[in-house]
Parts: C-alpha cells; structure tokens; sequence
C-alpha cells in the first residue's frame, strides 16, 4: 500500500482587537518535513477554553507545546518506535502538566475545556478528547462520530482532563473534522457531511465560514478539516487545484462600503467614516441578503455624486446628496445591526436546546451529575433571554421556523422542561394536602411559625406574638391560647420543648419566652448571668437551649438551672455556618443556609450536605421521626425537603410541593402520627410523611 498523506485546512476566529472575549479557542495542526519526524505522522489539535482572562491562551499553549514536545521529541531512553506508546506518554504528559498549572493557583478553566488531541501515522488514528469537542470520521458519504463517550464522566480533575485514547485504521478519501462545540451548534450534521465530504479541506473551511458568518457567531468556532490521501493523488491534483488558503478566519469584517467611501466627496467623508464604524460588522453578518439590492443603491447614488462633483453649478446639491447616503447607510444598519443581534440570540436558545439534549442522554445513562449541570447551565442562559426585551421577538422566530419535533420553540417552554428534569433528577414529589382548620374565623391573624406538641399544632403570630392551637379531637377548629400579650417582643424563631411540654420563642428584645401548653402559660425565661443573645433560630434539646447567632457563625449554648438558664456558652464558632438561616438538634446539631446542610458533632462540623437549588433559603428545619429524617421549608420555592440521618452520613432524600403549589410559611413533623403539619396563607394543612 503506498504512503498515507494527510492536507489539511484550519477554521479560525478572527482575533477582535481590543476586544475582550470570554472564550479563547484555536485550531493547530503539524506535519513534520524529512527529517523532523516524518516517520512519527501529524500532529492536529483542537481547543476551546471558556474562561476570560490569560488562562485561557495559556491553557491551550501549554497543551499544544507539552503534546507535540512529548510526542515528538522524546528522550533515547523513553523513545518509542510505534506511535500509540508515544502518544500516550504525551497525553499524560499534557495531564501532568495542567495539574501542575492547577496547583499554582490556575484554577479558572477548570471544568471549561473541549479539546480534541489526534495523532495520524501511516494508516492509523489515535485518537482522545474531553469537554464538548468532538471528532467525525467522514468515509464513503456517511459519518461516524469517533470521539462519542470518550470524556470523564466524573468531576473534574486536572491530572485526568484526557481519560482515554481511542485507535482506528484510516483508508484513502477518508475526511476528519475535529472541531470546537460551536461549529456543531451552528452548522446541522447534514451539512457538515455533504461539505466535508465532497470538497478539498480548502474548499470546506471556505464553506464552513461562510455559514458560520451567516450564523453571526464566529467567537468559539475553531476546526480542522483533515483528507486522508496519497503522493500519487497529490500529483493527479498538482496543477487543477483552486488557490483557496489552507487558513480562513470567521468573523473577520470586510469592507462592504469602500466603494461609497472612496466616490464620496471630501465634504460627507467624515459622515461616511463614522456611518462604516459603526455599522460595518453588522452590515458584513447580513451581506448575503441586503449586498445586492445595496450595491445597486449606493452605485446610484456614487454615479450622482460624481456628476454633481464635475459640475460646479450643482456642487449645493452635494449635501443633500451626501446627507441622503449617510441615511441610507444608517438605515441599513440599524436593521443590520438588529437582524444580527436576534440571530445572535436564537444561536444561543439553540445552544440551549442542544444542551439540554445532551442532559437527556446523560439522565438515560445514568449521569445525573452531568444531566442536572448542564440543565441547570441552560436553564439559566434562559433565564437571561426570557428577560430580554427582544424575548417576544426570539420566540415569534422560534415558532415560525422548522425545528425537530421535541423543540417547543419558546424560551418559557424549553426553560420548563429543564426545571421539570431538574426535579426530575432532585426527587421532586406532588403531594396532596387535606385542610384541617383556616383562620378566617380570627381577625387580623398574621401565621409565622409552626410547631408540633403533644401531637397538637401551636402557632405563632409573626407580628403580635399570639398564640394559636389546633387540636385534631375539634376538627375545623383553631382556639387563641394566648393573645396579644405584651413586653414579649416580635419573634424571631421558635422550636417546640425536647420535653413535648410546650413552645420556646425567641424574639428581637432578645429573649426567649415558654409557652405551656398545658394551662396555656407565657413566661419569660431567665439567665443567671448576661443576656440573651440575639439570634437567627433557636433549638430545644433535652434540658438545653441552643441559639444560632445572629452573624450565623456561633451557635450559643444555655443549659437549665435552678430557677432559669446558665449564660451563654460557645458551643460553636465556625465561619463556615456563614448563611446559616435555620438550626435544629436531636443529639448531633444540624445548621442549614445557602451552603446546603451541615452537621456539627462534639462542637465541630464533620459533614456537609449538597442540597437542591430550590432548598437552599431554609426557614426551618426540623429533626422527626425518632432522629431519623430532617424536615426543612423553604419560603420562596415553597418546597419541603427530607433528609434522611438514619445512616452514618447524612442523605438528601426527596423535595415535596404540595397539589396547587400554595405559599408555604412554616412546616413541621409530628413524629408521633408521621404527619406533615403545613402553615400557609391563612390554612393549616396536613399530609402523610412521604
């Protein structure tokens, strides 16, 4: 078989001067001369890093030096004949590297990197890949996509960026594209087949740039078109082939106004200037559709302009004339500038939909780590676009053009089927709740906190402090235990007894008042020495109280005294608790806020608990079931949460919503009947422990 030889052509971005990019990403390839490595094949690299700063060009530099350096220049000692082993040696080499990098405090694009890295040497292809990249292998008019499934699946780790390498034989004719993410956003499959296929690499990237301009997203396009061939075709071609560049840049502006600028007279040079800086780029975006019926325009108005420039007698009629081209050129590209703006806007719902395509396919295997970054990452660009003032625009194009059959073509609608997944992947539960009493009978009742007792419901007023019990023996029926009383304060927090007695409330005097429940009795509990703190939330757990700080970083500790409560004791003083909002104590002490939840043993924390996004404003949280599960609200999602804290470590178990998705105001558990007592909008409703 005679000598495999590889042509290739490269996509660019065009570098914008002065303009600061938040993605840098390149195409690279080398094909040694005799002598420098001819034995060993081509070397072709293909990077996006998606991170604004200099890390970014450093990143790929790094690759694309320790890859080539490593493969083609290794030690006597290290050296191998073959190929594979040296390709190998060299995709650790480049993983080394970038922990090494990592390490110095280079952390940014951690997580942000596509890249594909091949190696061609006689007829085979090795082949590894990580991020979004990817690589085809075009032969005989059909596609096969070489780098699927080759990225880690699992967090991501800088020594293990290239996991694994993927070998194949080439034949004669085969094509290979290697490219970043947003080619294969922008340009369909079908197209890409029937370009690659059927065109030198020249004449593909030629191609390929001009749809991508169309697109008017150039920025993350960078690609390698690949042919696999023979000296002895290569000399059948000498001589017939086109001079296209084996390099074409995307996005770069041409001058679509230099005959305007050079006909125009000296007096509307200035206008015609600014008019082109202002509008040249988005007039290029558009050029296909608006250059031929502009063309014949401006020619008009250039050949009047001369006439009028030759006849002295006409010359007062220049401005007018002049006047009337920078209208033209300001009309022209303010829709210019518009149209390129919306396409720019659907690209990026299209990079949505893709992405939350590729988080089903990740749900279907059972990456639900994967599945619920990429929805949460496209549902948050959607978030951004539904918020546009040009979001009604965005969607009127989304619904009149043709789109796959699972494509809702709303930006509301596609944000709603990545929620639904995302609960989906969280164990979002509907539940039925049954009213068992409402206020309405109680005038100017404001409901703010809930606790379970004696498997009775005592409410709290967020405003006047009055108190409120349910009894499930009188149905229907909400009695005032305590009303209005005074000096208490506006409470803050609550918690039931560890005894089952009663109510501790804290309030913003601070103090911490006891509710009896039996005798229906208000007291105010003392200290033997200092004050109350003032806090957040407060715990009640066998004779103690605990008392979450108001910065959030203590947790105070009080234990029962004759006659009262000693002073307050650290128990806790650990900056991580910063966001802490909620507190609750059944042997270990839980702390819950923005961070998720967190467990505190012998006064220090030894477990943190990711939590949804949608449990992570925690009003209260509360220990149920003889210790064996957490029960948290969250106000604004208007979501309950389960933990489940029977094993050594604590686990998220489910979020329930109730039927109707009400306001929830508090939520607590009667360990007893294994019900959920729910305080919302007026109503006090109930449902089984899921």
């Amino acid at each position: 078989m005679s000598e495999l030889l590889t042509k290739t052509a490269k996509l660019l971005p065009y570098a914008k001067r002065g303009k600061a990019l938040p993605s840098f990403a390149t195409a690279y390839n080398y094909e040694p001369e005799p002598g420098e490595g001819l034995e060993l094949g081509n070397l072709f690299v293909v990077i996006e890093v998606l991170t604004a700063n200099k890390q970014a060009e450093e990143v790929a530099d790094m690759i694309i030096k320790t890859a080539g350096e490593s493969y083609y220049n290794q030690s006597e000692e290290q050296a191998e004949s073959e190929a594979f082993p040296r390709f190998e040696a060299a995709i650790k080499a480049v993983n080394h590297q970038l922990a090494e990098y990592t390490n110095q405090g280079n952390a940014s694009w951690v997580g942000r990197l596509s890249a594909v890295i091949a190696v061609q040497s006689g007829d085979q292809l090795h082949i590894t890949q990580t991020g979004s990249s990817s690589g085809y292998l075009y032969r005989k008019h059909s596609a096969s996509h070489i780098t699927e499934d080759m990225a880690s699946r699992g967090p991501h780790r800088p020594i293990s960026t290239f996991t694994s390498i993927a070998s194949g034989q080439l034949e004669v004719q085969d094509h290979l594209l290697l490219a970043t993410p947003a080619l294969f956003h922008q340009v369909n499959r079908d197209d890409l087949l029937s370009i690659i296929s059927d065109s030198t690499p020249q004449e593909a990237v030629r191609k390929l740039s001009e749809l991508v301009n169309q697109n008017n997203n150039a920025d993350r396009v960078a690609a390698l078109v690949v042919e696999v061939t023979t000296p002895e075709l290569l000399a059948l071609q000498r001589g017939v082939e086109s001079d296209e560049p084996d390099e074409v840049k995307v996005g770069q502006p041409e001058s679509v106004l230099e005959v305007a600028k050079v006909a125009a007279a000296p007096v509307v040079n200035r206008g015609l200037s600014q008019a082109k800086r202002l509008g040249q780029t988005a007039l290029n975006h558009s050029r296909a559709s608006l250059w031929p019926a502009t063309k014949s325009t401006l020619l008009k108005l250039v050949q009047g302009l001369r006439q009028l420039l030759r006849n002295p007698r006409h010359r007062d009629k220049l401005w007018f004339a002049g006047g009337a081209l920078i209208l033209l050129i300001g009309w022209l590209t303010y829709t210019s500038v518009n149209a390129g703006a919306q396409k720019k806007l659907v690209a990026r719902y299209d990079q949505d939909y893709t992405q939350i395509a590729r988080a089903k396919t990740q749900l279907s295997s059972g990456d639900k780590a994967a599945a619920r970054q990429n929805l949460v990452a496209a549902k948050s660009d959607l978030g951004s676009l539904a918020a546009l003032p040009q979001s009604k625009l965005i969607n009127n194009q989304l619904s009149h053009r043709t789109r796959p059959e699972d494509d809702p073509g709303s930006i509301a609608q596609l944000s709603a089927e990545a929620s639904g997944l995302i609960d989906q992947i969280d164990g979002l539960i509907t539940v039925s709740a049954t009213e068992v009493a409402d206020f309405s009978s109680l005038r100017g009742v404001k409901p703010g906190f809930l606790e379970v007792v004696a498997n009775k419901a005592v409410i709290v007023d967020g405003a006047n402090s009055s108190i409120y019990v349910y009894d499930p023996a009188t149905p229907n029926q909400i009695r005032t235990a305590v009303s209005t009383p005074a000096g208490i304060g506006k409470p803050v927090a609550t918690t039931a007894s560890a005894a089952g007695d009663g109510v501790f409330i804290l309030t913003d005097e601070p103090a911490v008042w006891f509710y009896k429940l039996d005798g229906d009795a208000l007291t105010k509990q003392t200290v033997s020495s200092g004050d109350w703190p003032k806090g957040k939330a407060i715990a009640s757990y066998l004779s103690n109280l605990y008392i979450l700080s108001d910065d959030s970083s203590h947790i105070y500790k009080h234990v029962k005294a004759l006659g009262g409560y000693t002073g307050k004791s650290e128990y806790v003083n650990d900056g991580s608790l910063a966001g802490s909002t909620a507190l609750t104590v059944d042997g270990n002490v839980y702390t819950a806020g923005s961070y998720g939840l967190k467990r505190i043993t012998a006064g220090k924390v030894d477990k943190t608990v990711l939590l949804p996004d949608n449990l992570l404003k925690p009003f209260a949280i509360q220990s149920i079931a003889d210790g064996n599960s957490l029960v948290l609200v969250d106000q604004d999602s208007r979501r309950i949460g389960l933990i489940d804290t029977s094993g050594t470590t604590p686990v998220f178990s489910k979020q329930i919503t109730i039927n109707g998705n009400p306001k929830l105001i508090d939520a607590k558990g009667d360990t007893k009947t294994k019900l959920i007592y729910v305080l919302s909008e007026g109503k006090l409703l109930k449902f089984p422990l899921p």
